[in-house]
């Protein structure tokens, strides 16, 4: 069982939907979730770019 942010079963009918659905989806081959992080890093890591360069210089 893959956890993305709440440890232990689902409780709720909503979780055991989006348990359900985490599950069935992927992107490349990948989870929906793990996918979300990805993107979500790619973004932060490009805004951090210019802190980068200004302490490395």
């Amino acid at each position: 069982m893959i956890e993305y942010v709440h440890p232990g079963l689902p409780k709720s009918d909503q979780e055991k939907i989006l348990k359900e659905l985490g599950q069935t989806l992927g992107i490349g081959g990948l989870p929906v979730g793990i996918r979300i992080l990805k993107a979500i890093s790619r973004v932060v890591l490009k805004g951090l770019a210019p802190l980068k360069d200004k302490l490395a210089s």
